[in-house]
């Protein structure tokens, strides 16, 4: 639900489709976004070194600190796809290796 000057910013997917994820999301996005006459900004992620090393520097300085939700064993991987594909995570989720 927008407000009538609202923007849709689509950035997740859900996990039925394990090839395009949220593609099928972002591309339904654009078609009702065209049908409702509110704009649509796509969230896309490129990688910058320098950002990264910025980011780097923030969490050793301890001013952004990560969100783990549970670490799974990667011979649990399809159980922790999973628990964040039903909405039940609230914070990362890491496979470990």
């Amino acid at each position: 639900m927008l407000t009538p000057t609202g923007s849709l910013v689509p950035n997740g997917g859900n996990f039925e489709n394990r090839w395009f994820a949220g593609g099928g999301r972002v591309i339904s996005s654009h078609v009702l976004a065209r049908l409702a006459g509110q704009p649509l900004h796509p969230f896309l992620v490129t990688h910058n070194q320098a950002d990264l090393l910025a980011l780097k520097a923030l969490i050793e300085a301890g001013r952004v600190i990560p969100v783990v939700d549970r670490s799974y064993p990667l011979s649990e991987t399809a159980a922790a796809i999973a628990h964040v594909g039903l909405g039940h995570a609230r914070g990362k989720v890491a496979i470990t290796v």
